[in-house]
């Protein structure tokens, strides 16, 4: 290798001020590449929060808040006191993130709704409609008396000053007092403790069943004396049904001595010997039924009749109503 001889030599400030040059420029260059990139990031960024932000606008417009409430099918309830109770505002639901579902669990969290229809119509609009139980009668449980509604469902205390005249299921036996519901086992490790929650849960349901089939018999009762009332009760709502597992149900007029045995369901054959009955006896005698019997299993064609002053007065051969 031949060294020219000629070559000028560096002076230290020269080489100090070439290094300085090479820095600078790598770091110029090094700053440009990230510029770029951190420049495409933050665009990126920008345009991401522009979506969102537009979006968010979007669903927050007035255009989407809700403007109309249509309620349809309610009767003792009003379209406020509905819509309140479902969770809508008008003004201030957001149409854009409500779910008819959600509306629906919120209207049906209200015991006096038994269904609801709920049809979102977009921007703003709502549709319910509505199917409220109605209080056919009451029954007198532990803790008071609650409502009884047309489909035979104990589903809500009633307040005192809120009682109408309307039939009241009775009973001093166990089967309409009021229990809670089963709790589940605290240790579920524990064979004994999941064993009788089992049994419990069994008997409670069995329970419930059995209450079940006792207030809709109760029911049907009332509507059989509603469709063909007898004199005695044509003018009166406020009937007390009392039930007895072995005798079945009695009726009367609340504050009145008049009684009538039905015993066990069905009741329209019995409601209708009851009626041939006091016939008879009004035109047979002048004396007025204190007590009658039409739950007669062996015989269903008669009817035992207790008068006033009489403890027996013997039996009215109906005719034929087995």
């Amino acid at each position: 290798m031949i060294f020219s001889r000629n070559r000028k030599k560096m002076t230290v400030r020269e080489a100090l001020s070439a290094a300085s040059s090479a820095m600078v420029a790598g770091i110029v260059g090094l700053t440009r590449r990230y510029l770029v990139h951190a420049i495409a990031v933050l665009g990126i960024a920008g345009l991401i929060a522009a979506v969102f932000y537009t979006r968010d606008a979007f669903n927050n417009s007035p255009t989407f808040r809700l403007k109309t409430i249509t309620v349809t099918g309610n009767h003792s309830m009003g379209d406020e006191e509905i819509a309140f109770l479902c969770g809508l505002e008008v003004g201030e639901t957001k149409m854009r993130f409500t779910k008819a579902d959600d509306v629906k669990a919120n209207c049906l969290a209200d015991p006096r709704l038994y269904n609801v229809v709920v049809e979102l119509r977009q921007p703003s609009s709502i549709t319910l409609e509505v199917f409220e139980r109605k209080t056919e009668m009451y029954v007198a449980l532990s803790d008071g008396l609650w409502a009884v509604s047309q489909h035979g469902e104990i589903y809500m205390p009633v307040e005192t000053s809120e009682i109408q005249p309307l039939p009241i299921l009775i009973s001093r036996q166990k089967l309409l007092q009021d229990i809670p519901a089963v709790k589940e086992p605290t240790n579920r490790k524990s064979h004994f403790q999941r064993s009788m929650y089992k049994v419990a849960l069994l008997e409670y349901n069995q329970y419930v069943t059995r209450q079940t089939s006792i207030v809709r018999q109760a029911l049907s009762l009332k509507r059989t004396i509603a469709r063909a009332p007898i004199n005695q009760w044509r003018d009166s709502l406020a009937l007390e049904l009392e039930y007895h597992e072995l005798l079945g149900f009695s009726v009367k007029e609340i504050g009145e001595e008049f009684l009538v045995r039905f015993g066990h369901a069905p009741f329209s054959r019995k409601n209708q010997r009851l009626q041939l009955a006091l016939r008879y006896l009004e035109k047979r005698t002048t004396r007025e039924a204190k007590e009658v019997f039409v739950d007669n299993e062996v015989r269903p064609n008669e009817v035992a009749v207790q008068v006033v002053n009489k403890e027996y007065a013997g039996l009215a051969d109906l005719g034929g109503y087995r």
